[in-house]
């Protein structure tokens, strides 16, 4: 007699196969972050600043034909000094990168390690070639893998908002990575013209300018590593932890009095030295992480159960309030830049 057996659901039947409707959803999902095809984290600033100098037409040509020549040589001394990152190699750190990238909706980036005892990291991207991250094995050794992914976000972030050659000139006149290896180009005698032109054209009123966007454009993509991170306090972290360098010895830094710290000079004419940096002080910037995660904006990329207590305009007020090191705008001046 034969025996009945039970029919068993298969599993399979249950999964999603149609290609069009999952690229379908995907886009939804990014579209629903992009306001006037700019991420909604974006920084106010960010965005106006970059704005005014993407209007000067021979720094933005001379910027992107330095750049556009640059990094196909960058992609070959990468791959002379450093590690390729893949599935075989740094699969860890190969799998943030994708991670990050999905979370963004960009193309996986090229990443590199290479060795450096100090923690730092770089991108650089042109307008028409795959982006590169650069990691030292110092900043590898010093970050958990949580602050890690948020530093990774971050390089991403500047992928994102399409920070590209301003970006990496901002890079190459700042970073000591990659003037060590802008170094090594020059000697040889590489790009030499694009570099003198680029240099001619950045009198000192536009490196200064240069630099405030720069400054912006990290707050903007510190934004990015917490929302990679999914945790706004890895991204705070992680910026602290870099500053000290890592040491496991001072693992424990209070981020709530470090942040406190950066009131002690903000009357003094010590402030002013910043100016001509391309970063904020790192104690700006963990606070400006903090305040962003208490904006609308970031709970809807985190899907947070807590409500989010400001909307992102609040936020970013307080963020340029925060960042500014010389305040040389009139009140009339700064409304009508608000509205521009």
């Amino acid at each position: 007699m034969a025996i009945a057996l039970p029919e068993l659901a298969d599993p399979t039947l249950a999964l999603p196969i149609d290609f069009e409707a999952y690229v379908e959803q995907r886009e939804r999902q990014q579209q629903r972050h992009l306001v006037e095809g700019i991420p909604d984290y974006s920084f106010s600033l960010d965005r106006r600043l970059r704005a005014r100098l993407t209007a000067i037409a021979p720094i933005r040509w001379a910027t992107r034909a330095l750049v556009h020549h640059l990094e196909p040589i960058y992609q070959h001394l990468y791959t002379m000094q450093g590690v390729a990152v893949g599935p075989n190699q740094y699969p860890e750190i190969h799998a943030l990168g994708e991670k990050c990238a999905e979370r963004l909706g960009i193309g996986v980036p090229r990443i590199f390690v290479v060795f450096s005892p100090e923690p730092n990291a770089m991108t650089l991207a042109s307008d028409d070639t795959r982006p590169s991250i650069l990691l030292t094995t110092g900043l590898v050794r010093a970050l958990s893998e949580a602050e890690l992914l948020a530093v990774i976000g971050h390089e991403c972030g500047h992928i994102h908002n399409l920070h590209g050659a301003f970006h990496a000139l901002a890079e190459l006149v700042s970073n000591p990575l990659a003037r060590a290896l802008l170094s090594a180009l020059t000697a040889a005698g590489v790009a030499a013209g694009l570099l003198r032109l680029v240099t001619g054209l950045l009198q000192t009123s536009m490196v200064l300018f240069l630099a405030r966007w720069s400054r912006c454009a990290e707050v903007t993509c510190d934004r990015a590593g917490a929302i990679c991170a999914n945790d706004a306090r890895m991204m705070m972290s992680a910026l602290a932890r870099i500053q000290t360098g890592g040491e496991e010895s001072l693992r424990g830094i209070d981020l709530d009095t470090y942040v406190r710290q950066v009131s002690v000079v903000k009357k003094t004419p010590v402030r002013l030295l910043e100016l001509g940096d391309t970063h904020p002080l790192a104690h700006k910037r963990v606070e400006a992480v903090r305040l962003f995660s208490e904006s609308d904006v970031y709970r809807s990329w985190c899907a947070s159960d807590a409500p989010a207590t400001r909307l992102i305009s609040e936020v970013d007020a307080d963020c340029e309030a925060l960042i500014r090191v010389w305040d040389t705008h009139s009140a009339a001046e700064r409304k009508s830049e608000n509205n521009g």
